[in-house]
């Protein structure tokens, strides 16, 4: 039996491997190097993809449950601390960015077992021969990189979610290409970012100084990730391992490895169950930081009890594993931990957010100030998603126009945005230096009721006393907008 796996730390050409864990073990077998076939040729994937659980982030990174799957329960395996610290739930919006490069397969061949292994086996010592060698070694290793970037955004309600996940997906990213929507993807991060807080958080393997340096702009990872093949060429990294059962091998007397493969099963259904667990926790903290965005939980809901408990079954879940590799005639997946009620579990709905329906109809478009005295002459809305619009605008004295991003308030039934007209700056006056505070605008945009032709707008136009973010010192001046050409 032969079997792609991971490579974890240690891995090597004829090295042992406990494949229930993914340690490697000491060297078992010696053999001949073959040189590989197809020269230097890469084979390079990447493509982008929507992350729905941590579920499909570990079958995005390639991690099967059913193989690596108990990897990350004990293994020096920084793969699964990436799934881990990543966070995910249901709350936030998430695109991994992937690019994987393999290099030609390397393997040796003639392969026989070390004297010491020998000997275990035919003193009929099959307990220290698992111990030391595994029940498998590595035949082959296929070198090269991967590269993964998790962008995320942190969205506040439901109908907020479902706009910035429209944004992020815009120009059909999911599924295509890496390289061939690069800049299709640089664009609608920046434009989600304009209002919202976005994080990239990248895992590497491959590279090493500048070229395995922590990048966080969506420009510069994009740009990691179009030149990965070349640093892959020039650091690549073991990656990969095909691993051969010691019975293809001549040897004094085959080792039992039934009660490794139940310790295995054991171990794939203990990494099963605690998987979907670590999604509930996060949904958990996630709610518990944000309050205001979900209703009320039931009165019998304790959210932080159930956070304790889900947390405990995790632990017992990693306890029993622990148990199983340290003896493996004591392998058990633990009883009494109601998972079906765990995972089944109605946690407080997420309140749907305000949203702008009618904002096609009712904001967009190009709307005049009768009154050409007044300081704010123009506006011009276009929406971006359900709460948030494009808005230009005109002032008096100023002969450019300012664009800028306002953001719908439900309470107050209107759109609010900042527009900074002039930064404030230091003068030299009569050899003193004299400091102008930044000259800006709060405006505020209302529709007329039982009117698709006017808008309210409220402008507040000052300068910024030093410290303060608002406008002091304004002139308020509350205006009747009219639709350009009504």
């Amino acid at each position: 039996m032969a079997i792609i796996r991971e490579a974890t730390l240690g891995m090597d050409f004829g090295f042992g491997v406990n494949d229930a864990t993914g340690e490697a073990r000491h060297i078992a077998v010696t053999g001949v190097l073959k040189i590989p076939f197809g020269g230097s040729a890469q084979t390079v994937t990447g493509d982008l993809t929507k992350i729905e659980n941590t579920e499909s982030l570990q079958k995005s990174l390639k991690l099967s449950i059913d193989a690596e799957g108990s990897y990350g329960l004990f293994a020096a395996y920084n793969k699964f601390d990436y799934v881990t610290d990543t966070k995910v739930n249901d709350h936030q919006v998430y695109i991994l960015l992937r690019v994987i490069v393999e290099n030609p397969f390397s393997q040796i061949e003639n392969e026989e077992l070390v004297d010491s292994a020998k000997t275990l086996l035919m003193n009929d010592d099959k307990a220290r021969f698992r111990e030391e060698f595994g029940d498998l070694y590595v035949k082959g290793v296929i070198t090269g990189g991967e590269f993964y970037a998790v962008i995320f955004v942190e969205t506040h309600s439901e109908t907020d979610q479902t706009s910035v996940s429209d944004t992020l997906e815009a120009g059909g990213v999911i599924g295509a290409g890496a390289f061939d929507v690069a800049a299709q993807v640089s664009s609608n991060v920046k434009k989600v970012s304009e209002t919202h807080a976005v994080r990239i958080h990248v895992f590497q393997r491959a590279g090493s100084e500048s070229t395995a340096s922590f990048e966080t702009d969506i420009d510069k990872v994009i740009e990691r990730a179009r030149t990965f093949p070349t640093i892959v060429k020039n650091n690549p990294f073991p990656y990969r391992v095909l691993l051969q059962d010691y019975l293809a091998l001549d040897l004094p007397k085959p080792p039992d490895f039934l009660q490794l493969q139940n310790a295995k099963e054991v171990l794939q259904e203990i990494t099963s169950l605690r998987t979907p667990l670590f999604t509930i926790v996060n949904n958990i903290d996630f709610i518990l930081s944000h309050p205001d965005q979900f209703e009320n939980p039931a009165p019998n809901v304790n959210l932080n009890g159930v956070r304790d408990t889900v947390a405990s079954a995790i632990q017992k879940l990693t306890d029993a594993g622990s148990q199983c590799i340290q003896d493996i005639n004591k392998c058990a997946v633990p009883t009494g931990l109601n998972l079906t009620d765990l995972t089944n579990l109605t946690l407080p709905k997420r309140k749907g957010g305000p949203t702008l329906a009618g904002l096609g109809e009712l904001f967009q478009g190009n709307w005049q100030n009768p009154n050409n005295q007044e300081n704010l002459l123009s506006v011009v809305i276009t929406p971006i998603d359900q709460i948030h619009a494009d808005v230009k605008t005109r002032y008096k004295g100023f002969p450019n126009e300012f664009d800028s991003t306002a953001e719908w308030n439900d309470a107050a039934k209107a759109l609010f945005l900042v527009v900074t007209l002039q930064p404030g700056h230091t003068q030299i006056v009569g050899g003193i230096p004299i400091h102008f505070p930044a000259l800006g605008s709060n405006v505020e945009i209302a529709e007329m009721p039982n009117s698709a032709q006017t808008l309210v707008v409220t402008n507040d136009q000052g300068r910024v006393p030093v410290g303060q973010s608002q406008f002091g010192a304004s002139v308020r001046q509350v205006s009747t907008f009219s639709r350009s050409g009504a």
